[in-house]
């Protein structure tokens, strides 16, 4: 299966059923920085392994999320 990444002005947005596959992609050829929107951070094993993969190529991670 091949996923498209929708873009936007250079940004990209996911609200399908396949947002953990569009999600590791856009981790995994990200070249500067990812940026995270979401109302709660829910950090399970195999999303932290993608982060730290991230870090280790000098990815700027940040996330955006509500106060609790």
């Amino acid at each position: 299966m091949s996923l498209k990444i929708p873009e936007w002005r250079g940004k990209s947005a996911f609200f399908d059923d396949d947002i953990l596959q569009q999600i590791y992609l856009l981790m995994s050829n990200a070249s500067e920085r990812i940026t995270f929107v979401t109302p709660y951070i829910g950090l399970w094993e195999h999303f932290k392994s993608k982060l730290e993969e991230a870090s280790r190529r000098k990815i700027e991670i940040s996330f955006l999320t509500r106060d609790s």
